[in-house]
């Protein structure tokens, strides 16, 4: 999928999904008008003929007039199509971003820009009265009729008139539906051409192929071998992402890679799942690939759902991988155990829960070859040492298999590693880790980098598990829900529609056998009569098809109402303040923070996610909140933003309830460093600064502090440089720093770091954690964090289990209490750096 997904972006595979099949779908119901509508209309004109003579062509030349109008017209449509498709794509795609990350979104306070950016790239085309088309046609014939012909011929009487009233509603139709018949079948065509490229898209160029995945017969163990390969992200590129690339995987190894941020360590992973075009060298992979990448897929199903993903049920090495993967805890959380509902992407877990939950997926598939994208970083360092014994060391359960990890962890992880690939500038240099991995962490402990730090080292970015193939499954299961979802949603009143019309036609074919019927047999009833009685019949018909057609319209326009109003993530009454109350332009003003006896749930019927916290904060102080994973800290920070609302309790902020003011009031004076980098398929400028509120000086300084104005500004553009969708042109890590840099344009007086610099690698982090203890040293920040060393000098430690408030005390005082939870948590970490020092490796030659 790797060429496809660079040259269609998901806007355009939306579009396809639903705009194009509709396209197809509803032409199909036009096909026969292309040999109805022009012999209903030369029958029609023939009886118009016999009954009004030549003046019948006043009303032709009206007909042809019309005509000529609406062929200008779809020429004009056919040229703007391209640019028409084009709007929409980008609509679509800017719709699906903002919804997709609607809580980020809101987080910042940003719906309001991107409602203006939606707006701006709506376009239309106003289309062609049509139907006043057939009241001048018979204006006109029955105007040149009386002046031209009423004397010499038959007066104008009231049996004529209706007798071609009638012939004239049955002309209305095709008159007014030859130009959407005609600019339907035009767009189905274009849209047939988009769908066929689409479709016959290679997933690679077949001259610049570059893997072969094959299970070979030899007795070698080489499972993955990349020789002497250089990479790019496109055909269209100039430059190499990745060069000089030799990396071999044998089977029950484990090769380490690792690299600063940008390095091009995910580049590595992509370039041997396929997902790059090879400009040089080979690659080979034998076998089937499993795939746990740094972004998360967690979809709308039980969570045993999501770690089959369709495969057959083996109890026995289903409670291993659940074992392996540390979730027995989680699962002794949830009501339902492991037939809990997840939420769409994996709402109701915590980001190490749905990493574990992708890495356990992975696990329980038993491919040959597995690709792991850092997936220790989103746990914390007891729960990864768990999972790297487990899993990944040597009595693991992958240890018989070839495996590729990327990491940020220097110490336990790749004493226990076979191989290393250090990655620099896109430069690969390999080593043999059986000779060097031990001197690599001495060498890094001499230069004044303790084991102890190292090991605390663990990112927390989300993963997910994609295997090689299942990206088309998915996109075929997807696909299939979407249409069968459409399906169940319209079909029902489309068979109404249906329905409708078949009664129309018999009410009215019943009306003119009646008709036709009396009038033969007993001559009761005249020719006149029976045109006016039958004109009124179908004038009838037309109303009470109308009537029932917009009822119908109607419901489903108000149904479309109501899902988003139940979609809604607050109650239109929560956006705005109580009773019109507004915070003080300057609030908050010193930045206080108090959470009192406060208690949330996601939603109504659910259990309660936070229980009772009280704690205070004072101005300026650096709050750490650390607690294991699933305890509840993101949960706290969604308090905060008020993505959940209280149960109980209030949140202060300088002595005022923020739940007396609208949203925007409170969100746009906070600021967040989200555990999720957003980013947006727009330039780097719109992505820091949306709302235009800072200049470029104030945003160049802002990525300077951050380490990212030198990757920037070799892009060329500069601030202009266009961002791909979810950021994919920028590696995870750098993504982080751009939110990073958002905070510090931004300078709220509350800061929440929320796993702030999880993708980042230890040398980075201590630059980060550097520019952050200066810059915001006047602001009362909130650290989450599963790095101890990041916290471990802040004024005071929150640690939260289980959503309660388990100890708030200085970092001093809780070390000082051997017994204490954070104690725990510093000596579970301590002892595994111990304990890896001397660790064996995965697999011994």
């Amino acid at each position: 999928m790797g060429l496809m997904r660079a040259k269609y972006s998901p806007g355009e595979i939306s579009t396809y999904l639903s705009v194009d099949t509709e396209r197809l779908a509803t032409a199909i119901n036009y096909i026969h008008c292309t040999w109805d509508y022009p012999l209903r209309i030369v029958v029609v004109l023939c009886a118009l003929y016999r009954l009004l003579g030549y003046s019948a062509l006043a009303g032709v030349a009206v007909l042809v007039a019309s005509t000529q109008l609406s062929a200008l017209l779809v020429q004009v449509v056919d040229r703007k199509f391209k640019q028409l498709v084009d709007y929409r794509d980008q609509r679509l795609r800017m719709v699906g971003e903002t919804i997709g990350n609607i809580k980020q979104v809101k987080m910042y306070s940003w719906q309001d820009a991107f409602a203006d950016r939606i707006d701006r790239l709506w376009k239309g085309v106003m289309s062609l009265a049509s139907s006043l088309v057939s009241f001048f046609i018979g204006f006109v014939t029955f105007a040149a009729y009386e002046s031209l012909n009423g004397e010499p011929r038959r007066p104008l009487t009231s049996q004529l008139v209706f007798v071609s009233l009638s012939l004239f509603a049955i002309l209305q139709e095709p008159i007014a539906e030859i130009p959407t018949a005609v600019s339907m079948l035009l767009n189905a065509a274009r849209s047939l051409v988009r769908l066929c490229d689409f479709a016959m898209c290679d997933e690679v160029v077949p001259d610049i192929r570059q893997c072969q995945n094959s299970n070979r017969g030899d007795a070698t163990d080489m499972m993955i071998q990349i020789v002497d390969g250089a990479f790019r992200w496109s055909v269209n590129d100039s430059a190499s992402v990745l060069s000089g690339v030799n990396v071999e995987c044998q089977r029950g190894e484990l090769v380490s890679v690792i690299g600063k941020v940008g390095s091009g360590k995910s580049s590595l992973i992509s370039a041997i799942l396929g997902d790059m075009v090879r400009t040089t060298g080979e690659v080979h992979i034998y076998g089937t690939v499993a795939y746990v990448p740094q972004q998360p897929w967690i979809f709308n199903a039980t969570l045993r759902d999501n770690i089959l993903f369709g495969r057959h049920f083996d109890k026995e090495l289903y409670d291993q991988v659940i074992d392996a993967c540390a979730l027995g805890p989680d699962l002794s959380m949830f009501a339902a155990g492991d037939l809990t509902e997840i939420g769409e992407k994996g709402v109701n877990l915590s980001g190490g829960q749905k990493a574990r939950v992708s890495l356990a997926r992975a696990v329980y598939s038993r491919a040959d070859i597995y690709i792991l994208d850092d997936p220790l970083s989103a746990v914390d360092v007891h729960v990864g040492r768990h999972i790297f014994k487990h899993v990944l060391g040597p009595q693991g359960m992958l240890n018989s298999y070839a495996c590729i990890l990327t990491t940020n962890n220097v110490d336990y992880v790749l004493a226990g590693s076979d191989r290393i690939v250090s990655i620099d500038g896109g430069r690969v240099r390999y080593q043999d880790l059986a000779r060097h991995a031990r001197g690599s962490v001495n060498a890094a402990r001499n230069i004044g980098i303790s084991a102890i730090d190292e090991a605390l080292n663990g990112s927390a970015t989300i993963r997910a598990y994609k295997r090689r193939d299942s990206f088309e499954g998915a996109f075929s299961a997807c696909t299939e829900n979407y249409a069968r979802a459409w399906w169940t949603f319209l079909c029902p009143n489309r068979w109404l529609a249906t329905r409708l019309d078949l009664v129309s036609a018999a009410i009215a074919c019943t009306a003119a056998l009646l008709l036709v019927t009396m009038q033969c047999l007993f001559n009761s009833i005249s020719s006149s009569y029976a045109g006016l009685s039958l004109t009124y019949a179908l004038a009838i018909v037309g109303v009470l098809n109308t009537c029932l057609r917009s009822t119908m319209m109607i419901e489903l326009s108000f149904i479309s109402v109501e899902r988003i109003r139940q979609y809604s993530l607050v109650t239109p009454e929560a956006e705005s303040a109580v009773d019109g109350c507004r915070p003080a332009e300057m609030w908050p003003e010193h930045g206080s923070l108090e959470f009192a006896g406060y208690s949330a749930r996601y939603r109504r019927d659910a259990d309660l996610v936070l229980k009772d916290l009280s704690f205070r904060v004072e101005p300026r102080h650096k709050v750490g909140i650390v607690g294991r994973t699933g305890a509840g800290k993101s949960s706290l920070t969604l308090a905060l933003f008020r993505i959940i609302e209280a149960a109980s309790g209030k949140i202060l902020i300088d002595g005022m309830d923020i739940a007396q003011y609208g949203l925007c009031d409170v969100r746009s004076r906070l600021s967040i460093i989200p555990q999720d980098p957003l980013m947006f398929a727009a330039t780097v400028r719109q992505n820091l600064d949306p709302l235009g509120d800072y200049s470029d000086q104030q945003i160049w300084s802002a990525l300077e502090r951050v380490h990212l104005a030198e990757s920037v500004r070799s892009k060329g553009e500069g601030l202009e440089y266009g961002v791909a969708q979810g950021g994919a042109n920028f590696s995870v890590g750098q993504r982080q720093l751009f939110c990073i840099a958002r905070a510090l344009l931004k300078r709220a007086r509350i800061l929440v770091l929320d796993e702030a610099t999880a993708a980042i690698d230890s040398s980075t982090d201590a630059m980060i954690q550097e520019t952050i203890r200066r810059e915001f040293r006047e602001c009362t920040v909130l650290t989450i964090a599963h790095r101890l060393d990041t916290i471990i000098d802040s004024d005071m430690v929150l640690v939260i289990d289980s959503g309660s408030v388990a100890e708030y005390d200085t970092p001093d005082n809780l070390l000082a209490h051997k017994a204490s939870v954070f104690s725990l948590l510093v000596a579970e970490a301590r002892a595994g750096a111990t304990a890896e020092q001397s660790s064996p490796q995965r697999h011994q030659k």
